[in-house]
């Protein structure tokens, strides 16, 4: 009786490997899209979460704060209706919360107030600024940064830069005269991925909206 041989033979371990590659190459796409769908979601939702932020900011504080939308969060920084990237300062309304050129300030979550910073005397209650934003005449008195990485495949295409909440959560006009923001599209360089938008009223009320085209009306997420 002859031996029977056991294992695989290199046919057909040629293959399996073939069929995996095959099967692969067809997850490839499907991945690429899944990942680009969280990235373009997750930069849709952190501009919102700024946005809201700076609004509740202004709201505790009892004063005006800017939401800016920022090429970088280094000492280049420019104001950019192109990029996912935000800070969240204090501002006067007459010079002061321009982050342009210093969006490498350390954060500073108490209110900004003169007396308070200028000597910590004044105030213990308040804790003085952190090293990178030690004081109270270094504008732009930074509140809040998104994170410094901009995902790769998210596009971003903005109405204005710069949007300025009051302490009643309305919007005010910027101080330098820009315009302010009232939407902002947030999309993917890979296909077939959902659009975006986050809308902004001018009473402070926000949204976040699905911008694509086969959204079923009536969807409660359908942008208007």
């Amino acid at each position: 009786m002859p031996q029977q041989q056991s294992g695989v033979t290199l046919i057909e371990l040629l293959i399996t490997l073939a069929i995996a590659a095959v099967i692969a190459m067809l997850a490839i796409p499907a991945f690429q899209s899944m990942m680009a769908s969280t990235r373009t979601k997750g930069a849709a939702e952190s501009i919102l979460s700024g946005l809201r932020l700076a609004r509740s900011e202004a709201i505790k504080r009892n004063v005006p704060m800017r939401f800016q939308l920022v090429s970088t969060l280094d000492n280049t920084c420019a104001g950019s209706t192109t990029s996912p990237l935000w800070v969240v300062t204090q501002t006067d309304q007459v010079a002061t919360g321009d982050p342009a050129g210093k969006c490498n300030a350390a954060p500073f979550t108490p209110k900004d107030d003169a007396a308070d910073l200028c000597n910590a005397a004044d105030d213990p209650k308040w804790p003085t600024h952190p090293a990178g934003n030690p004081a109270c005449a270094d504008d732009p008195f930074i509140a809040a940064k998104s994170r410094s990485t901009v995902p790769p495949t998210v596009q971003v295409a903005a109405d204005a830069a710069t949007i300025t909440f009051g302490p009643l959560g309305q919007v005010l006009a910027n101080w330098e005269g820009s315009a302010s923001m009232t939407n902002a599209d947030i999309s993917s360089s890979i296909a077939d991925v959902t659009p975006w938008r986050v809308l902004v009223s001018t009473g402070g009320a926000m949204k976040l909206c699905n911008a694509g085209a086969g959204i079923a009306a009536g969807n409660p997420l359908k942008c208007p």
